[in-house]
């Protein structure tokens, strides 16, 4: 044991979680936060293991806590709407044989191959939102061009009316909330009880008169397959975790993504000399600060994670940021480099609940490192952004910054 203390809601680890997560590689790999009253995980190897062993450390269990507002044990639990989320069979919190069933019937619409029908319309929003960017007084690459574009898109997606855009970002925004511990209940209440009835309604519409649209997909699939019907509440859930998902996780890679480049200037250029690269940028900005830094996990029985005992029903964080900096699997792991080659991180997560929205993010990041790289010579910051303040998430909610058009 040593004298290393690690609290994921103090204010250093919410402004740079890498250098205690380097200290937890050296000298705990496997590490209790008493006040937290977790196991972080922070080897490569170890994440992986836990990750890989659905069997033993329950994402029903561990993501139950998280979708229900018990993530930090020092503040109150919340009732309503954490409860009706806790609740909700949810792909991402539960375990196989139910999670197998659940993801065969919503995981179609969302593979690669079906995504790839979007760049188009993807690539067209990026020159818009970098027009506007370029054009702006007081240019900010996140609330112009990072949070619009997969809000747009994921509300497309979902055939919802545009008119209806900003009521999606508020609700994202009200129930990430939750997981920076902040407790605004009521915004959070008012906003979930307002996602399930427009995702009720629209479910029961799709039902009724299919469009040509994920939702309408998605009842569908359910209806047509041999396997379990997803329920209306099923299918909500799945609309919810699709909405916040899909737009916080790109919002948060790219601007975590331009401060990378900032403090690395010679990879912009390489990136603007070959704009081919932004495929692999994508997966090294992945790896080198990824839009999730955690989640949790609870075993079911008694274990152990690397020679460490853990009792069953402890909840156990995997550190999905530190593992992608380890010095044994990625060598000069503290430098951005988008030649590197880092399709082996897993900043997605890994195993049987690697992220369904991989591939859209993925398109969605690329097309818009694709587009600035062609039409933005310099892209400096300009003055303090604003951090997203999450001990789950890593990103940021403003990124002020100049531009210089190519």
């Amino acid at each position: 044991m040593t004298d290393l203390e690690f609290d994921p809601f103090t204010p250093e680890a919410l402004r740079d979680p890498h250098p205690v997560f380097a200290r937890l590689r050296a000298e705990e790999p496997v590490h209790y936060v008493e006040s937290f009253d977790v196991w972080t995980v922070a080897r490569h190897p170890d994440v992986v293991a836990v990750l890989r062993d659905a069997k033993t450390f329950s994402s029903a269990l561990g993501m139950g806590e998280l979708m229900a507002g018990r993530l930090d044990p020092r503040q109150p639990d919340l009732q309503r709407p954490a409860e009706m989320m806790g609740q909700l069979r949810i792909v991402i919190a539960l375990d196989p044989p139910d999670h197998t069933k659940l993801r065969r019937l919503v995981s179609g619409p969302f593979a690669a191959r079906e995504m790839a029908h979007l760049e188009p319309r993807i690539r067209g929003l990026c020159d818009e939102l970098v027009d506007n960017l370029l054009r702006s007084d007081e240019p900010d690459l996140v609330t112009q061009v990072a949070t619009p574009l997969p809000v747009i898109v994921i509300a497309e997606v979902l055939g919802i009316p545009i008119e209806r855009r900003a009521d999606f970002k508020r609700w994202s925004d009200d129930m990430v909330g939750g997981l920076s511990g902040e407790l605004d209940l009521m915004s959070r209440q008012q906003s979930a009880f307002e996602m399930f009835e427009f995702f009720s309604q629209a479910v029961v519409e799709r039902q009724a008169n299919p469009g040509d649209d994920i939702i309408s997909a998605l009842v569908s699939r359910s209806n047509t397959l041999e396997e379990e019907q997803l329920t209306v509440p099923e299918l909500v859930a799945f609309c919810i975790l699709l909405l916040i998902a899909g737009n916080e996780t790109t919002t948060n890679l790219v601007a975590n993504a331009a401060h990378a480049f900032f403090a690395h200037p010679d990879q912009w250029d390489a990136l603007r000399k070959d704009p081919s690269l932004s495929g692999a940028a994508v997966e090294e900005a992945l790896r080198y600060d990824g839009p999730v830094k955690a989640l949790l996990r609870m075993p079911d029985h008694d274990t152990q994670i690397a020679g460490t005992n853990i009792p069953a029903g402890a909840r156990v964080m995997p550190l999905f940021s530190s593992a992608n900096r380890d010095e044994t699997t990625f060598p000069n792991a503290d430098a951005f480099d988008i030649t590197r080659g880092a399709e082996n991180h897993i900043a997605f997560g890994y195993g049987v609940h690697h992220c369904l929205g991989a591939p859209l993010a993925r398109l969605e990041t690329r097309i818009l490192l694709e587009t600035l790289a062609q039409r933005v010579e310099r892209i400096e910051p300009r003055g303090d952004g604003v951090p997203v303040t999450s001990p789950i998430l890593r990103g940021w909610q403003s990124v002020p910054v100049t531009v210089t058009g190519a």
